[in-house]
């Protein structure tokens, strides 16, 4: 009895374990990036730049004014989109929820596409693929809803691959006949 239970703690997955070495990867993966670029940096000047900055220097402004902020940039975008994949799966209670399952990639592109061929300037774009997303998810999240039933994480998946599918044939007929 005391041998299985042994082997039965060694088998749990030890998430702190891997939550430090993640992050150890990550800081590491950080360092690298600071140090990549047009201009190589060594690593004992990325060092010197976080903990000893001195303003004259140039490769340490680099660091600082350039670098770092796309650092932040791409970290806060990759928190942001993990979060927003967990608030799908989360709100249609289905692990396979993804962008292009629901149907959200092509009601963007069905958006861009058609702005694009009546003319709108390509400002507006970012706004215009939000919109057709969040119009095509909330025509998924309504038939799904529709029957008996109500919303089932079977029914979300399946109206998402069938609106998808819809709108990806409508998104390509526009663009073979407005190139």
């Amino acid at each position: 009895m005391s041998v299985a239970i042994l082997l039965s703690a060694r088998r749990r997955p030890r998430p702190r374990l891997a939550l430090l070495l993640l992050t150890l990867l990550l800081i590491a993966a950080s360092l690298v990036h600071l140090g990549l670029g047009a201009r190589w940096i060594a690593p004992q000047t990325v060092l010197q730049a976080l903990l000893e900055y001195d303003p004259r220097n140039f490769e340490q402004r680099i660091i600082i004014d350039l670098r770092l902020v796309r650092l932040a940039a791409a970290l806060l975008t990759g928190a942001a989109l993990g979060v927003a994949g967990l608030l799908l799966q989360t709100l249609i209670r289905n692990p396979l929820g993804e962008p292009h399952i629901l149907g959200l990639n092509a009601g963007a592109s069905l958006a861009v596409v058609s702005g694009s061929a009546l003319g709108f300037q390509a400002q507006g774009q970012p706004l215009l693929a939000a919109l057709g997303a969040a119009l095509v998810f909330c025509l998924v999240l309504a038939l799904s809803g529709a029957g008996r039933g109500g919303i089932t994480p079977l029914k979300v998946t399946l109206c998402g691959v069938a609106l998808s599918a819809f709108v990806s044939s409508i998104t390509a007929a526009i663009l073979l006949f407005d190139e």
